[in-house]
């Protein structure tokens, strides 16, 4: 029941911080009336977002998804998990991104579970099962919609300010992949303010929508679906290995619902680390060992 309750409180929280902008503008300009006409439209935009959140998600993660013709072992493996952990198994996506990384988000029918081509090569198929596990896990966590909600709502102002050209939000290859709609040099400090403004607002509401706790159970809990806890801890041992030394092209948003915090350096996307430290994960798992 705990559980169950701090996801649904988290879940209100997250709602109440996307609708705030609305209410707020609603309130100004007319009153009383105008702010029940902002919490309609902000639980309209919001019901909106949710039932775009798989498509948007997957656009972000630059992944497609794959059926067990093109992806047989992979299929396999995630559907014996999810039916370990007695859910639905997930919708399988594929990027094309070289970060070694895996996410869970969960969606409208159905959760979403998306793996990197640098994952799937880099990690020995027991690896690649505990990361499986883990991601999995995840979405058997109460309240886990709130995450998903975030991604969604947090990564407007990176798009934004990518497609102005900035690149004090994440990495630079990032911004280099999104077309420049708007900006340019002249408009530097413009975009540049923009994204500083905006990182730790959006950030704010990443963190209201997840914890690290949900990682350390995330973690054990796959030891529990896969009976053994080493090999996570393996695997984490390698993903931190290239953690921030392989450039991330993602909108830094979405790392909370990776399987590891994967920004490296001083730039504003380290504002969205909610990942407890890999030795502290990794102490973790050494104590369900023994």
């Amino acid at each position: 029941m705990g559980a169950w309750f701090r996801g649904a409180v988290r879940h209100l929280a997250v709602m109440l911080v996307i609708a705030l902008p609305f209410l707020i503008t609603g309130l100004l300009l007319a009153g009383t009336r105008g702010l029940a006409v902002g919490l309609y439209v902000a639980l309209a935009v919001e019901g909106i977002a949710w039932l775009l959140s798989r498509p948007i998600l997957v656009r972000v993660c630059a992944a497609r998804f794959v059926s067990s013709s093109q992806r047989p072992e992979l299929i396999a493996t995630v559907e014996r998990l999810s039916a370990a952990a007695g859910i639905r198994a997930p919708k399988v996506a594929v990027s094309t991104l070289p970060i070694p990384n895996a996410m869970a988000a969960v969606t409208p029918r159905g959760g979403l579970l998306c793996v990197t081509e640098g994952l799937i090569g880099m990690l020995s198929p027991e690896e690649l099962e505990a990361v499986l596990a883990h991601e999995i896990a995840h979405l058997t966590q109460p309240g886990r919609a709130a995450a998903t909600l975030a991604a969604v709502f947090a990564s407007l102002p990176g798009a934004i300010t990518a497609a102005a050209g900035s690149d004090l939000y994440y990495e630079l290859p990032f911004r280099r992949s999104q077309r420049r709609l708007w900006g340019g040099r002249r408009m530097r400090h413009l975009r540049n303010a923009i994204a500083k403004l905006a990182a730790p607002l959006a950030a704010i509401l990443v963190r209201l929508s997840t914890s690290p706790r949900g990682e350390l159970i995330a973690d054990a809990r796959a030891g529990d679906l896969t009976g053994a806890p080493t090999t996570l801890a393996i695997a984490l041992r390698k993903l931190q290995s290239l953690a921030g030394r392989i450039v991330a092209p993602v909108n830094p948003a979405i790392a909370h619902l990776l399987v590891i915090h994967p920004f490296g350096g001083p730039r504003l996307g380290q504002l969205f680390n909610t990942h407890p430290s890999t030795p502290e994960r990794l102490a973790a798992l050494s104590d369900r060992d023994r």
